[in-house]
């Protein structure tokens, strides 16, 4: 059952039904990402439910395509939990009008995957928007598609120049020093570019060594627009500044940060 409130928030209740699978899981790979989803109801109520793991390592994005809710764009905060009430993480969500008439679509932002090791057949994962609605699923056991999850991912990262097994194995990733999205910014715009008014997401890699120093960097997913992929570098190496990242031993180590810069001109 999904429940629809636009007025006030409400938890999610242990006697509410939840949807049953319509459809088996769907692994697509693409060079940006990895995409696994599944329907969930039918007619009225059928739910696409997609988790998509980028170039960030561990952290995915959750997106539901769902009846429509309200007019215009909600932002909140979402509760994760699964059937035994544990609450998995908090995460910041979009909630707007997607192109299909009648549809909405969620975006769960930076969730940790872990969940997906959850062993339970007959688990249900419940996502409580405190400002929009509340939806429960039931996925069962995540483990096998989570397996194909992780094949995906590994081919990903290898495209991009990464280890797999490396980062899983870190303690710490590199942690930025001071704001990190400050280190490209709207005034960074090229002047070609502006004039034009293009735009993108560029998505890059920066090379950090034991020390914290930026190394390299490296496009992952381009703009479309090569004066602002370089832009994107140049401001990066210039201005990033960080605490190494640590291994199983907790000794400093070299590692990868993965971020985007999303380029718009100002309105």
């Amino acid at each position: 059952m999904l429940i629809f409130l636009t007025s006030f928030p409400v938890a999610a209740k242990s006697d509410e039904t939840p949807l049953e699978p319509s459809s088996g899981w769907k692994l697509n790979y693409s060079k940006a990402s990895c995409e696994l989803s599944r329907n969930f109801g039918t007619e009225e109520n059928e739910i696409l439910f997609a988790i998509v793991q980028g170039p960030k390592f561990g952290s995915s994005e959750l997106i539901l395509i769902t009846p429509q809710i309200g007019i215009k764009g909600i932002y909140s905060k979402a509760d994760l939990l699964l059937s035994n009430g544990t609450k998995l993480d908090r995460r910041h969500t979009r909630i707007y009008p997607g192109s299909q008439e009648g549809k909405s679509i969620w975006r769960v932002f930076n969730v940790n995957t872990s969940f997906m090791n959850n062993g339970k057949q007959g688990d249900i994962l419940t996502i409580d928007s405190d400002k929009a609605s509340t939806v429960a699923l039931r996925v069962g056991d995540l483990s096998p598609p989570a397996k194909a999850l992780e094949k995906c991912q590994r081919d990903l990262f290898q495209t991009m120049g990464m280890n797999y097994d490396q980062l899983a194995s870190l303690k710490q990733f590199p942690k930025p020093k001071g704001n990190s999205g400050r280190w490209v910014m709207a005034t960074d715009y090229p002047k070609a570019a502006y004039k034009e008014r293009r735009e993108g997401k560029t998505q890059f890699r920066l090379d950090v060594d034991q020390n914290g120093k930026v190394e390299n960097c490296a496009i992952l997913v381009s703009s479309g627009h090569a004066d602002l992929d370089r832009e994107t570098c140049r401001k990066a190496v210039s201005r990033a500044r960080f605490s190494p990242a640590l291994d199983e031993n907790n000794q400093p180590t070299a590692a990868p940060w993965v971020s985007a810069a999303r380029w718009q001109v100002p309105r």
